[in-house]
Formats: structure tokens, sequence, C-alpha cells
């Protein structure tokens, strides 16, 4: 099964997001993939699609890169 994972407040690497969920689905045999701010990779069978540095304003974020985050997945 393919499953994507958005996050518009998580960075890539966060624990919760990228080692428990993630890298726990992948390691069941699903193909996992994960989008959120940071820089594109491949890891641990977890391809994360970076899209680059949230903007410091909370209402920009909730409202611009949240749909940037949506348009990349």
């Amino acid at each position: 099964m393919k499953i994507c994972h958005m996050t518009s407040a998580h960075k890539s690497d966060d624990t919760r997001v990228f080692q428990k969920e993630c890298k726990s689905l992948a390691s069941a045999g699903h193909e996992v993939y994960l989008v959120a701010k940071g820089e594109s990779r491949r890891e641990g069978n977890v391809e994360v699609v970076g899209i680059g540095d949230a903007p410091a304003s909370r209402v920009r974020r909730i409202l611009h890169f949240s749909k940037a985050v949506y348009t990349k997945a």
C-alpha cells in the first residue's frame, strides 16, 4: 500500500512522525512518503519530500505552507 504522511508543523526528521510512524510502516512493507519541511532524501525505505523552510509567521504557515505541502503531495 502507498502511504503519504503530510505535515506542515513538523520537521522531516521528527521522532514521532519519521521514526515511529513512517519507518514502522516502511518496515511493515508499505511504500511510504513523508512530505514535510526540510530537504528531500531517502532514508530507511522512506521517501522524504522536503519543501524547504516554513515561514516564520504562524498565519502564513497555516494558510500558505499547508497548501504547499498538499500541492507537493
